[in-house]
């Protein structure tokens, strides 16, 4: 399938999907026009969705979402759909689209999607060969969507001494220790006088090291022998990228 951003050419989505030169003069007249065969190839190597956009004179995400709408209902595979939409996203990220509008166009993708079919696709789309890198960004943006329906839902409660628990309880702390290191750096008169104090907030938050390899050895073995690495990949990643963050922080501090 034709992987859809606002750099996708005419052409290549025709090729893909034919039935799409009737199905466009449908969602604006403008399209009309891609009917006569000799405009529609001189356009077709040249014409990004970006330009056919303009041209229907309406945005890109809606003329990306209703093209998603049809692929899918015209090929019978929704969720393949739904891969080739978030390969599109990624490579809009790529290209510096405004976050806000990709926010909507993934809330507008998962609105109607489970959980567990997210992260499906979002492991197919490893398996296929996608960049970790890729794949953390793409989480930010799923994080994003979904934070403000998270914020509203009532927090799990696993019993004391769970797993699950532990690691709740375990980012609390942090927080209390980040907040803490925040107050300090966020008045930059004082924060020579404090460099001591820092530092040791420094060190304790080090200890956050015991809970990642908590996470890396109890539930992402789990994931692992289901297929879902995924999960784990990402979150190594920036369990690494934390890891230089606070090896940078110690240096720096004990350089003054």
């Amino acid at each position: 399938m034709v992987s859809l951003s606002k750099s996708t050419k005419l052409g290549e989505l025709l090729d893909a999907y034919p039935f799409l030169v009737d199905f466009l003069p449908s969602i604006s007249p403008k399209y009309q026009r891609l009917k006569n065969s000799v405009l529609r190839r001189t356009m077709s190597s040249r014409a990004t969705l970006e330009r056919i956009a303009e041209m229907g004179e309406m945005s890109v995400e809606d003329l990306i979402a209703a093209i998603q709408a049809e692929v899918a209902k015209q090929t019978g595979d929704p969720k393949e759909a739904r891969k080739e939409a978030l390969k599109g996203i990624l490579r809009d990220l790529h290209e510096g689209v405004d976050l806000e509008i990709l926010r909507q166009r993934f809330a507008e993708l998962v609105k109607d999607v489970s959980a567990s079919e997210i992260a499906e696709i979002e492991q197919s789309l490893i398996d296929e060969g996608l960049p970790e890198e890729e794949v953390k960004r793409l989480c930010d943006v799923h994080v994003d969507v979904f934070r403000h329906s998270l914020d509203e839902q009532e927090v799990p409660r696993p019993p004391d001494g769970h797993p699950v628990h532990t690691l709740m309880v375990e980012n609390r702390a942090s927080e209390n220790i980040m907040a803490e290191i925040e107050a300090i750096i966020g008045e930059p008169s004082t924060l020579g006088g404090h460099m001591g104090e820092l530092g040791a907030l420094v060190e304790r938050l080090g200890e956050i090291e015991k809970h990642y390899l908590r996470k890396e050895t109890q539930p992402s073995p789990r994931l692992e022998a289901k297929g879902m690495s995924g999960p784990s990949q990402v979150m190594w990643a920036i369990h690494d990228d934390i890891r230089a963050v606070l090896k940078k922080a110690n240096a720096q501090i004990k350089e003054g």
